[in-house]
């Protein structure tokens, strides 16, 4: 026996999951459920200036999340773990993807940083930015280091641990009307 807790392999998949829609991983299957597709973005294109409407806003940041998401899987693949539980071998190989997904959420924060939002709107989009930088960036690096060493526990404790703020980060995109960036059902508690 490894000393793994005891509890199911979803109680880990869900909060690891989390982080593919939450605009940090940014988003795969946060667009619900109609056939409308985000354009596609670089990130090197060039942002709007001035002030956005609530709209703009929305559908500049959910484009820029579809965007980041589109090249962390061209990167590496997304954790894929087996219905037994992570295995130390699984969980290592997930390290290309926290990796990809630490640097590109960090070009998606400085591109989201960019964006100026209604007046109304720039503290509840400050939020959001801090949110979404400690879902991404911060949850990507915490879990490189249990991934790198093929720790299932460690990076079970981690995904525990971050599943607050990325509940969190759920709730702020939503008040912000984005679809893409962080918009998903967040997982039940394990």
């Amino acid at each position: 026996m490894s000393g793994r807790p005891n509890t199911p392999s979803r109680h880990l998949i869900a909060p690891l999951a989390l982080i593919l829609a939450t605009g940090a991983a940014v988003a795969l299957g946060g667009c619900g459920g109609d056939d409308a597709t985000v354009p596609a973005t670089d990130a090197t294109m060039e942002l709007p200036a001035g002030t956005l409407s609530r709209s703009e806003l929305a559908s500049e940041a959910d484009a820029l999340c579809a965007d980041s998401t589109d090249r962390i899987l061209a990167a590496a693949a997304p954790p894929d773990f087996g219905t037994d539980g992570p295995q130390p071998e699984e969980v290592e190989a997930t390290a290309p993807f926290w990796r990809a997904t630490a640097t590109e959420g960090e070009v998606l924060v400085d591109q989201l940083s960019q964006l100026r939002p209604p007046e109304a709107e720039q503290e509840s989009w400050d939020e959001f930015l801090k949110l979404l930088e400690a879902g991404t960036v911060d949850y990507a690096n915490a879990l490189l280091g249990p991934a790198e060493d093929g720790d299932p526990d460690a990076l079970y404790q981690v995904a525990v641990d971050a599943q607050r703020k990325l509940v969190e980060l759920n709730r702020a995109s939503r008040e912000l009307g984005l679809e893409v960036c962080g918009a998903s059902d967040a997982p039940a508690a394990p």
